[in-house]
């Protein structure tokens, strides 16, 4: 698991693949730094599954990797709140 950390303002994009990360959840994205991604890599990592609020304050996130993880659904509500024009979902074990 991680914990918020804090990250500098101007961020854009933030690399956290293959840190064995097993869950996401709204509350690991918080922070002023985070809600202004416009890019996010959670690839290679253990998800199995996202919280449906995970990305909800991340209003700028365009391009979002979740290849390669053990994600088998994700909610319909995920990315409602996000202007995503590029998500990765390759390698997981979705259904649907």
């Amino acid at each position: 698991h991680i914990m918020p950390v804090p990250i500098p303002l101007d961020t854009a994009h933030l690399d956290l693949s293959s840190n064995q990360l097993e869950m996401v959840n709204e509350s690991v994205l918080a922070g002023p730094g985070y809600t202004t991604l416009a890019g996010l890599d959670l690839s290679h990592n253990l998800l199995t599954s996202i919280s449906p609020t995970a990305f909800s304050r991340l209003r700028y996130l365009e391009s979002l990797d979740l290849s390669h993880n053990g994600l088998t659904a994700l909610p319909a509500e995920s990315f409602t709140s996000s202007p995503l024009s590029d998500v990765n979902l390759s390698h997981n074990q979705l259904r649907e």
